[in-house]
């Protein structure tokens, strides 16, 4: 039998609780909970970090921001030159390394292609070429003015459909003037036919990587509506609800569209498990599902994963640390493993352990490891960590099976433990009460071991204006 070949699919913003298989009860992943009947899902899996950035350095390489190299500012993690990552682990052992996504985030110049034989970042492509043709064009309105009298236009639209205008208005005409230009995300689709040509292209074992943005707010209006779980099919009122998301306003119907566009997203899904079926690679291709993040849902009075500074964690952007944004889901579906379900902690900056499990190979060495003789053995006693770091300031977030501890260091300073929050996972798993009591020695000697001790090396290079919107487009600032 021919060595399996790796599919790893992440999901950008996918939480834990909002997948069929997990027990949510709209059917929102049908045929992801197909696939998870047939595998090992692990109940409590963690990211490293609260966002992409700080997240896929875990994935791909085993690292906590503290071990990252970061590309212009410290917010905008990278894999440092010459680390091992999984694409470069296993094209040593022969796998033909394919990727196609579509984070802006994930690119070459910050070393998320190391080891791909083939990788293409869709969104990064399709932007050069589109702000360049823009650019070229002098007697073209300023995009500016594009917005200025989409305004005008909407409102008047507004008007028709009674919307009080508020902050509406300018929202929604901008998100009208990105519909009839340049959306920020890639259509699913779009992503897993490139996936699938380029797997179809390739006759040795392979590693394929493809990561879906369409859950990333702003959420395109015709994914949702694919989806086929709105109360309106209208795109006016879809960007009314995304104002309100964006302004932190309760909006229920957010969540619909959350949910819908996740079923649009399962649909592709399936579409690549038929591929796989009808080409005789299906039984043969170890499975692994996952997120890098995923996201809040007004569970605390804002929605997203990079919201404004007043509304986070120690008052800084992004250091978000609860766990709508760090439980993730994760599913490894493998022909030679029976399907169950395991509760004992996991880290994804352990996935290249779990791989090398699945895959029969010899692990490859990265900083973060968990000591266990197997994943698929329920045992206790694991720690958890997690942190994220921009400017000068560091979050840190470490649990066990009986506390999570979030705490903070300023500007190269010490932690002070004393003003850490300390939950019981296993009785608040919402974290909405903290105890009143001292972090375990254990969960605080792991704290002092995350604490950053030296400045993060750079790489060479800074972002091109072009990306720079791009990602305040997608609510990086």
């Amino acid at each position: 039998m021919k060595r399996p070949n790796l599919l790893l699919l992440t999901i950008d913003c996918l939480r834990y609780d909002s997948c069929g298989f997990n027990g949510y009860d709209r059917p929102t992943t049908p045929n992801i909970d197909r696939l998870a009947n047939t595998a090992t899902i692990f109940d409590n899996a963690y990211a490293t970090g609260p966002w992409t950035a700080e997240s896929f350095p875990g994935i791909l390489s085993g690292r906590l921001s503290r071990d990252t190299a970061y590309y212009e500012q410290t917010s905008w993690k990278a894999i440092p030159n010459d680390a091992p990552t999984l694409a470069t682990w296993l094209q040593s052992h022969e796998y033909d390394t394919l990727a196609r996504i579509s984070n802006p985030h994930l690119s070459q110049y910050r070393n998320f292609d190391r080891g791909f034989n083939s990788f293409e970042n869709l969104r990064i492509n399709r932007l050069g070429e589109k702000f360049t043709a823009d650019r070229a064009a002098g007697d073209s309105p300023s995009s500016k003015a594009k917005i200025i009298s989409s305004i005008r236009s909407t409102m008047r639209r507004l008007k028709d459909y009674d919307i009080p205008l508020s902050h509406t208005a300018p929202v929604v005409a901008y998100r009208l003037n990105q519909l009839s230009g340049q959306w920020p995300t890639i259509a699913a689709e779009d992503v897993i036919g490139e996936l699938i040509a380029t797997i179809d292209s390739t006759d040795q074992p392979f590693f394929a990587w493809t990561h879906l943005m369409d859950l990333h707010a702003p959420i395109h209006p015709e994914r949702a509506r694919e989806g086929g779980l709105l109360s309106s099919d209208s795109t006016i009122r879809q960007f009314v609800w995304d104002a309100n998301r964006l302004v932190n306003e309760y909006e229920p119907h957010y969540r619909d569209m959350y949910d819908s566009t996740l079923r649009y997203i399962d649909h592709q899904i399936g579409q690549l498990i038929e591929f796989l079926k009808a080409n005789n690679k299906w039984e043969n291709t170890v499975i692994i599902l996952t997120s890098d993040h995923g996201e809040a849902l007004y569970d605390r009075g804002i929605y997203g994963h990079a919201a404004g500074r007043d509304k986070f964690e120690f008052e800084s952007d992004r250091h978000y640390m609860y766990d709508e944004l760090l439980h993730v889901p994760l599913l490894a579906k493998s022909p030679q493993d029976d399907p169950q379900r395991l509760n004992h902690l996991f880290s994804l900056g352990w996935l290249h352990e779990l791989i090398a499990e699945l895959l029969g190979i010899e692990q490859v060495e990265m900083p973060l490891s968990s000591d266990r003789e197997s994943h698929f053995n329920e045992e206790s006693g694991e720690i958890i960590r997690s942190d994220v770091i921009s400017g000068e300031s560091q979050t840190i977030a470490v649990r066990n099976n009986e506390q999570k501890i979030i705490t903070h260091r300023i500007e190269n300073g010490a932690i002070n433990i004393d003003a850490a929050r300390v939950y019981a996972p296993e009785f608040d798993r919402r974290e909405q009460h903290p105890l009143e009591e001292e972090p375990s020695p254990q969960l605080a000697e792991a704290i002092e071991q995350i604490n950053l001790q030296k400045e993060l090396p750079q790489l060479n290079g800074e972002l091109s204006a072009d990306t720079e919107e791009l990602l305040e487009d997608l609510g990086y600032r």
